[in-house]
């Protein structure tokens, strides 16, 4: 592709580089968490290249976006790093008349989940509970505590950011050399 009439090899080599890092770099942080692996195989970039330059579009399932910036609960506040390594309040809560308990009802969510990371409840006399209403405590708990944000592409785009720019730099550069070696 060329820019400004300019070969923009390097650059283009070195902005897909850095698409896979953030996407490689992204699916660890999601596999810590690990569930079923629908959001991490869901992760990918695009470098686009317009008249005007380059951009690289970091792309996620739809729900990655509540996992990425955390879900506040009714009695706890959630936080998630931004791109620039700051923290902020996440945008989405569970409000009071939530109904995750109507949720867990209908489709067993939380029963399934709890199936599958092998939790085994137990009342207050210590006997096992039944699937059923664990998944009732842990839909009452997700409403209350919200869910942690990962900040699964905000946390390895603020580490390596300043890198990004100096190798940005870098590749323009040699873009240029071989562009003005060729003249």
């Amino acid at each position: 592709m060329s820019v400004f009439g300019l070969d923009t090899s390097n650059l283009e080599k070195y902005l897909n580089s850095y698409g896979n890092y953030l996407v490689r770099q992204a699916k660890k942080i999601l596999k810590k968490r690990g569930d079923t692996g629908r959001l991490e195989k869901s992760l990918t970039y695009i470098v686009d290249t317009t008249s005007k330059g380059f951009s690289i579009q970091l792309i996620s399932a739809k729900h990655g976006e509540y996992i990425a910036k955390g879900v506040s609960g009714t009695k706890t506040k959630r936080t998630y790093i931004t791109a620039e390594g700051k923290r902020k309040r996440s945008p989405y809560k569970y409000k009071p008349s939530s109904n995750l308990r109507g949720l867990e009802a209908a489709t067993g969510t939380f029963r399934k989940y709890a199936k599958r990371k092998g939790i085994k409840g137990r009342g207050k006399d210590g006997r096992f509970i039944t699937d059923k209403q664990l998944g009732f405590m842990i839909a009452e708990s997700v409403k209350k505590k919200g869910i942690k944000a990962a900040s699964f592409y905000a946390k390895p785009l603020s580490m390596s950011f300043d890198l990004f720019k100096k190798k940005l730099g870098e590749n323009f550069v040699k873009d240029i050399v071989k562009e003005i070696k060729e003249i």
